[in-house]
């Protein structure tokens, strides 16, 4: 899309991060769908097989909290690895499209995968074993999907690339993050209100009763499902625009990015001479 960028190529505060995710991803919105649907099919699934197992159990809100969580920690990872590539050209005002995007990951599909499975796995451990271990690593891990997918580097590489962005940033980049989940959930639960309600009404569920027995489990939970699936496929790639967009932010506070790209372009490499190094 040609027009002004979704948000300026200079370090960035909080506002213009969390408005500049929103608008990433609507001016892109039917490449983003693209990736964001099957995304959401797959976490939706998941859920929903979780939710069904234990819908009548007491834990069963805890446990489907947690489970969703964790696909959310995985499943984004791995959304936003595919996404980083088309929301950054955009913002260099060189839009491509999601084939494009997904090409640039190309072949290192399955390593994004393991980085998003790693990471589900240790931001679990972590909160099971110390809530603020998971809370820790949510923070320093929050622009590896950006590096891996645009730096072009291995698994470890790419959390310890993040780690070294947040350093001495940590409470704003955690903060940011935080901010932008609770909106993003607050807006989910607007959207997934009236399908909640459609289930209960049509299962005969009385929320308030002593004893919310399900007696339907699966009209529930396919009901509930599909409120799920598109507050997923719509929410889920702002929440992939605001790691590459803080992922954007550090680079240009501590490396400069934003001056690089003012630079005049680099002449073609020949071959007698290097190729130009990316500013991503």
């Amino acid at each position: 899309m040609i027009g002004p960028p979704a948000a300026p190529l200079r370090p960035l505060g909080m506002a213009e991060i969390l408005d500049g995710a929103v608008r990433l991803a609507h001016r892109n919105i039917r490449s983003v769908l693209t990736v964001s649907v099957p995304y959401a099919l797959v976490a939706t699934l998941a859920t929903a097989l979780l939710q069904y197992d234990l819908i009548n159990s007491p834990d069963a809100t805890t446990v489907v909290a947690g489970g969703t969580l964790l696909v959310s920690a995985g499943l984004g990872t791995v959304l936003t690895g595919l996404l980083a590539p088309l929301y950054s050209s955009d913002l260099l005002g060189t839009p491509m499209t999601t084939a494009e995007s997904v090409r640039r990951v190309g072949r290192r599909v399955l390593p994004l995968i393991a980085l998003g499975l790693l990471v589900a796995v240790c931001e679990g451990l972590g909160l099971l074993a110390l809530a603020v271990g998971g809370a820790w690593l949510w923070g320093i891990w929050a622009v590896a999907a950006p590096a891996f997918a645009l730096e072009r580097v291995g698994v470890r590489a790419a959390l310890r690339r993040s780690r070294v962005l947040v350093a001495r940033t940590f409470w704003r980049v955690w903060g940011i993050r935080a901010l932008g989940w609770l909106l993003t959930y607050i807006l989910a639960q607007l959207i997934l209100l009236p399908f909640d309600l459609l289930a209960l009404a049509v299962t005969h569920v009385d929320p308030l009763g002593t004893s919310a027995h399900v007696s339907n489990p699966a009209l529930f939970v396919t009901i509930t499902a599909a409120g799920r699936l598109i507050s997923a496929a719509l929410l889920a790639p702002v929440t992939a625009a605001i790691d590459v967009l803080l992922y954007t932010d550090l680079r240009m506070r501590k490396e400069g990015m934003d001056i690089v790209l003012a630079l005049p372009a680099a002449p073609e490499p020949t071959a007698s001479g290097p190729a130009t190094v990316s500013a991503w």
